[in-house]
């Protein structure tokens, strides 16, 4: 400085060495004493910095420099527009905290941990159907002979189950009106009386029929008995963990039922937990540090399964030493998909009725799931169907073609008679088909067949065409391949193969699609078997239990019930069967 003010030409405008500068360049105020020696201590905002240094340089050379102090405040301000912030992720995986309790309810007591109240609802009905008899009988007296009519036994039988439907009917929407939405759990079976009327061949056209229904329920708070339930499993949550936003789940089974009142509950709930993290503790931890260090003590911590650390605007060395400049945020990992568990059981007393149960990992039921049912025979040459396959062409796809493989190429082995009417392929639903020649019209033309047993053209058994027939023992295997045809990558697709397979065919190769990107890439496939009969979807309950009866009965012979779930995102697909 002393060889800058020897050099400098002198001030236009000298300064004193005793006057004071003048007041508009005093500190200003609130500012620390100048410490023109050393740097501050402080965490200064650049605009003040610039200030200063521009006062301290106008004050020692007895001149204002007004064009540097303006333009070292220029840049604070552009510094302080542009204020660096940063953003730490966090990616936690969640876990799953289950708690079961048994409960007991009474009409007696208060609510506490483990009990909650009930009330006893008893209902009595009658109703009276007028019925005609249907039945006739030949009567001789000395006046000659007649025919007359009389009671039928299946007149009483018809008459007494209408009355006891109109019956059921009746008694459930009074307990409903009663119970104003409580849960109702019946206490044994309903009695009903033996019908009042007239008797199996009695001589009358129209008789009264009269059937009297009575029903004890005990009744509780579902909602009530659910929130116990849920504040069980909080209360399990391990320390250091908080409940995700996802939603309690909760189910129960009903043990016993008295007719005092008494029920007993096994209860069951779960949840998802993740580790509650402090976003103080995460900002003093990385506040300051060169970026690569603040991300290795971030990977360190071992209830984060992830981070990542975003600047801004710009990217810098250090993150920001302002609290305020780094946000946390905490993000939830998509769980991994975890196996599902369908068990069925068919029981035949009366109408057959399949009943089962959807579980995942620790035996927590799967509701709301939509369960396809459906039979197939195992006998004889099989039935038309159509067997379809749909989703999202895979990138990089540019071709696909379709086709058949028997015995060969990841099939299993064994004795196989398909017959193909035709195979088709559509994208985002248009109308057309992009397989050529598909329904084999022209012969094999677009079409490649090869193996042991690769088929042979026979007249279609449904129209005036033909159609591929491929017949093989468990020794022979047969390809088939259609051209292949223009496909676009992220589009959704529908693969439908009208065809015959015959029970015994079940495993022993696939309809397929092959993607082609120059090559083949990757292969999807409809597995040979039967084709399913009447299908039917049911829904599963809160405890994931679902049930359906045929109430026309099952054919007769050797035939295959399945229950089949599709899956969702975070479950996998899973099939059950039973043979009859």
């Amino acid at each position: 400085m002393e060889a800058f003010d020897q050099d400098a030409p002198e001030s236009p405008i000298p300064v004193g060495a005793g006057e004071a500068p003048p007041a508009e360049w005093a500190d200003l105020p609130g500012d620390p004493p100048s410490k023109a020696d050393g740097p501050t201590s402080e965490l200064e905002s650049p605009l003040r910095l610039g200030l200063r240094t521009g006062w301290r340089g106008a004050r020692q050379h007895r001149r204002p420099l007004g064009i540097g102090a303006l333009a070292l405040a220029l840049i604070a301000v552009l510094v302080l527009l542009v204020l660096p912030g940063a953003t730490v992720t966090l990616i936690v995986v969640p876990t799953r905290v289950r708690s079961d309790l048994q409960l007991i309810g009474s009409t007696a007591g208060s609510r506490q941990d483990g009990h909650f109240l009930t009330k006893v609802l008893n209902v009595t009905q009658s109703q009276k159907l007028t019925v005609t008899a249907t039945g006739s009988r030949t009567v001789t007296t000395p006046a000659g002979t007649r025919i007359v009519t009389v009671v039928q036994p299946s007149d009483i039988d018809i008459a007494r189950q209408t009355l006891i439907a109109r019956l059921d009917a009746a008694i459930q929407n009074d307990l409903e009106k009663k119970s104003r939405g409580l849960r109702l759990v019946k206490i044994g079976a309903p009695a009903y009386s033996q019908p009042t009327g007239a008797a199996a061949g009695a001589q009358v056209s129209t008789f009264d029929l009269t059937v009297t229904e009575s029903v004890g329920v005990v009744a509780f708070d579902d909602r009530l008995v659910r929130q116990m339930l849920s504040d069980h499993v909080r209360r399990a949550v391990p320390a250091g963990n908080a409940l995700t936003a996802a939603p309690i789940q909760t189910w129960y089974e009903i043990l016993a039922v008295q007719a005092s009142g008494t029920v007993t509950l096994n209860g069951h709930a779960a949840a998802y937990t993740r580790p509650d993290l402090s976003a103080a503790a995460v900002r003093a931890a990385v506040k300051g540090r060169p970026l690569a260090e603040a991300q290795a003590g971030l990977a360190r911590d071992r209830r984060v399964s992830r981070s990542t650390v975003s600047q801004q605007p710009l990217p810098m060395p250090w993150l920001p030493e302002l609290d305020a400049r780094i946000s946390v945020r905490t993000v939830e990992a998509r769980p991994a998909t975890e196996p599902a568990n369908l068990r069925i059981d068919l029981t035949s007393d009366g109408a057959p009725v399949l009943s089962g149960r959807l579980t995942e990992a620790d035996d927590v039921p799967i509701t709301g799931a939509r369960i396809e049912i459906s039979y197939a025979h195992l006998d004889g040459g099989g039935e038309f169907a159509e067997y379809s396959l749909e989703g999202t062409v895979p990138a990089p796809a540019t071709q696909a073609l379709v086709g058949l493989r028997v015995n060969t190429e990841n099939a299993s082995l064994g004795p196989s008679d398909v017959s193909v009417y035709q195979m088709a392929y559509g994208q985002d639903g248009e109308s057309g088909n992009r397989v050529p020649n598909a329904d084999f019209r022209e012969g094999l033309q677009s079409w490649a067949t090869w193996g042991t047993s690769p088929g042979r053209f026979v007249p279609s058994d449904r129209d005036d065409g033909q159609m591929l027939n491929v017949a093989t023992t468990a020794e022979h295997w047969a390809v088939v391949n259609s051209a292949a045809f223009g496909v676009t990558a992220g589009k959704r697709f529908k693969f439908t193969v009208a065809a015959r397979v015959a029970p015994a065919s079940a495993g022993s190769g696939y309809f397929t699609v092959l993607w082609l990107y120059g090559k083949e890439f990757k292969r999807q496939t409809i597995p040979l078997e039967p084709a399913p009969r009447n299908p039917v979807l049911v829904a599963t309950d809160d405890s994931g239990t679902f049930r359906y009866f045929w109430s026309s009965g099952l054919p007769t012979g050797h035939i295959a019930i399945k229950a089949r779930w599709a899956g969702d995102g975070t479950r996998s697909p899973v099939l059950a069967s039973i043979t009859r």
